[in-house]
């Protein structure tokens, strides 16, 4: 049996008009009565009568009509669950290119496959903002701009350092060394830093050849031999395993410049439960990024 069948003969049973019935539901009348006479050999018994001008139920169509409506009702209640449980199942992730282009494989597991991912690439500052209002469900950072409302948990911490092309280790120096930075600036980061890579412009100014948008910019001008750029220790180490032996990138020592490690954060809204799906992420990030 259709269900739309039923949702039309509840509508006709209403209205008291086929043609009136037919205007709400938007088919034609000759569809309307043709789908009522399937309903009524389905049935077994004729529904409608006619009435001078309109139509009535019989007496078998006055018992089918509750039935009917209780049954839609339950249908409906039905979509709108499945609705819910799909909403619940998707996952917005807020975070920069730093992780989403090396650790989005290691989300292809088994405790995410029933997971519809959305993948939101955003600056710090604007990551905070979109979990604030709730655009996203969970974020990734090592740049944390605080926001009230929103909760920062340490799942580790990433070495940072200056890689490039083995000719840059004669002479490291920063005065001349042709860096890759990024353009994006950021705002209201407690370290002062200025610039997406974390790098310490206000203490350790830099010889800023290049200024890119993506990070994998800045690794293709690496790999051409052309610059350097402070990246994650993680990011140098994935792209090693990728890349062939020419376009491999070495850690450039920087004299006087003291070991860097970032904090990474995994970013929430103050109140949300650290369920199994966070402490998951959260593993998930350790391991993939290598964390220490």
């Amino acid at each position: 049996m259709d269900i739309n069948r039923l949702r039309y003969f509840t509508v006709i049973a209403r209205t008291g008009s086929m043609t009136e019935a037919a205007k709400i539901l938007r088919i034609s009348a000759p569809a309307l009565s043709k789908a009522m006479s399937v309903l009524e050999s389905e049935m077994g018994f004729p529904l409608f009568q006619n009435v001078g001008r309109g139509i009535a139920l019989t007496d078998h169509g006055k018992k089918l009509l509750p039935k009917a409506e209780r049954v839609l009702l339950d249908v409906d209640a039905l979509k709108l669950e499945t609705a819910n449980d799909r909403e619940s199942s998707r996952l917005r992730i807020g975070t920069f290119e730093v992780f989403s282009t090396y650790f989005l494989q290691s989300l292809m597991t088994k405790d995410f496959e029933n997971f519809d991912l959305e993948l939101h690439e955003l600056v710090p500052g604007e990551l905070e903002q979109a979990l604030s209002q709730e655009r996203i469900d969970i974020g990734i950072t090592y740049i944390p701009v605080p926001l009230p409302g929103i909760d920062f948990l340490k799942v580790g911490s990433v070495k940072m350092a200056v890689y490039g092309c083995k000719d840059f280790l004669k002479n490291p120096d920063l005065k001349t060394l042709p860096f890759a930075v990024p353009i994006l600036p950021i705002q209201g980061a407690p370290t002062k830093v200025n610039g997406i890579d974390g790098w310490p412009d206000d203490k350790l100014p830099r010889y800023q050849k290049y200024r890119v948008t993506l990070m994998e910019s800045a690794l293709q001008l690496c790999r051409q031999g052309l610059c350097v750029a402070y990246l994650p220790s993680f990011v140098a180490m994935l792209h090693n395993e990728q890349a062939i032996k020419t376009f491999q990138l070495e850690e450039i020592p920087i004299h006087n410049m003291p070991r860097v490690h970032q904090d990474v954060f995994l970013v929430k809204r103050t109140g949300t439960e650290e369920d199994r799906r966070i402490k998951q992420f959260a593993q998930i990030i350790r391991a993939s990024c290598r964390l220490s």
